[in-house]
């Protein structure tokens, strides 16, 4: 059953083998979904796009239909990147019905991705959802803030006992 089609968007800067290793484990993941791994050199200048278009090569990716590489002429941040690869979509012009982002110091496994999309597909009023991260060791890493506001970014910058305790809630 297709649930819909999945973008999996890596942006690279500065850490083109990471970068391949994160692109290799959704390769992985994305075997049997419909959807493609774009990888996004967003402006590193340090010579990642041509070690990623080598590593490519030495994989045999050039041809396939599920990984494509991208290069952004400048750094515009994560954000910036990102909208390179909304914009960018689908290699065959039309737009995934999901997006997956994926830092390049991120290597999904199991069915997290299946798990996602299955979930937002099942959720028609999910806006997005998120998986659990953890790191090379097995700790837990924070994914989850509170949303910023005026007195949060104040406390953050107080770092007042008497503050933290008064904007708690």
């Amino acid at each position: 059953m297709n649930t819909g089609s999945i973008l999996t968007i890596i942006l690279n800067y500065r850490t083109p083998e990471m970068t391949l290793r994160a692109a290799e484990a959704a390769l992985v993941e994305m075997a049997d979904l419909s959807g493609e791994v774009l990888v996004i050199d967003n402006g590193s200048g340090d010579g990642s796009w041509e070690a990623l278009q080598a590593g490519s090569a030495q994989r045999g990716w050039q041809h396939s239909d599920k990984i494509r590489l991208l290069q952004s002429p400048v750094n515009g941040g994560f954000g910036a990147g990102m909208n390179i690869g909304f914009a960018a979509g689908l290699s065959d012009g039309t737009a995934p019905d999901y997006y997956y982002l994926l830092n390049s110091d991120a290597f999904v496994q199991g069915q997290t991705m299946r798990t996602l999309r299955d979930f937002l597909a099942d959720h028609p009023g999910a806006g997005l959802a998120g998986s659990f991260v953890h790191g090379t060791d097995g700790t837990p890493h924070r994914t989850a803030f509170r949303f910023p506001s005026i007195a949060g970014e104040f406390e953050m910058a107080a770092r007042t006992g008497i503050f933290t305790r008064l904007l708690h809630p």
